[in-house]
């Protein structure tokens, strides 16, 4: 039986802001995400003849009725009436609770995959549409390239940016709830970009779009982030991921480069895509 390898690229938020609250609890949101070209989950999949299993690196268990990768894989098989029966593999590098979607893009391109080896056609709007039921991260990991996502992450616009500088995505090994997060969430900011100023800035000047709406309420829930926060901002630019506790930063010159390389923190040096 064939073995199939994919890398799969972690997600980041350049920009993040959090609107309004809708009736269900969740809330309206404009992000401007990308995707990190050396920091990526690993998918192995091969076929098996008796059921779809998923199993996970360095010892991460996730029971059946939780594991969200699962859930796409049965159901888009229930639905289209899949007869083939999948063994899969991920090997974790992506830290879980980090802010930077691992689990959202594996499920994503578990799901393209499975399209793809049944010959299975969908119009885009209705792949976004059957994701969106399983996280609203998970539609976004359909894209290779920087996005403008609106909504609950079912609007999403490619922006055509190329960002030319190397970013430093800093990790530091704390695990933070995004369920958590949004229920304490209370808006502090009004740092509100138009999308004309977005897509005016993404190119020569995306430095000045960094922002994240949920930073004060992840720092209040882990006060370690406060001084994480602190000491990059005297190296750069930074803002954090998602809820955190990763951070995006990048670095002018090589004093600045030489602090961060003298902090504890895990440094993965990337390009955004």
């Amino acid at each position: 039986m064939k073995k199939v390898k994919i890398n799969v690229p972690a997600k980041i938020n350049l920009y993040l802001k959090v609107n309004e609250q809708l009736p269900n609890g969740y809330h309206n949101l404009c992000m401007v995400n990308g995707r990190l070209e050396n920091l990526f989950d690993t998918i192995y999949i091969k076929e098996n003849k008796t059921k779809n299993t998923i199993k996970f690196s360095h010892g991460i268990k996730i029971e059946d009725k939780d594991n969200i990768c699962l859930k796409i894989v049965n159901d888009i098989s229930s639905l289209y009436n899949i007869n083939k029966k999948y063994n899969i593999y991920i090997r974790k590098r992506i830290p879980l609770g980090s802010g930077l979607g691992g689990g959202s893009m594996d499920a994503a391109s578990i799901y393209k995959y499975i399209l793809n080896d049944n010959n299975i056609v969908i119009p885009l709007d209705e792949q976004i549409n059957f994701l969106m039921k399983y996280g609203s991260d998970i539609p976004y990991g359909l894209y290779d390239s920087i996005c403008l996502v609106e909504g609950l992450g079912e609007k999403i616009t490619p922006l055509n940016a190329n960002i030319k500088d190397q970013a430093y995505i800093v990790l530091p090994n704390i695990y933070i709830s995004t369920k958590q997060v949004f229920e304490n969430y209370k808006k502090t900011n009004n740092n509100e970009l138009d999308k004309n100023t977005i897509l005016s800035n993404i190119n020569n000047n995306y430095k000045e779009i960094l922002f994240n709406d949920l930073e004060s309420t992840s720092f209040k829930i882990n006060n370690e982030l406060i001084s994480i926060k602190s000491l990059l901002d005297s190296i750069g630019k930074n803002t954090m991921s998602g809820s955190g506790s990763s951070f995006i930063l990048f670095i002018d010159d090589r004093e600045s480069l030489k602090l961060l390389k003298r902090t504890h923190y895990k440094v993965i040096k990337t390009f955004i895509k």
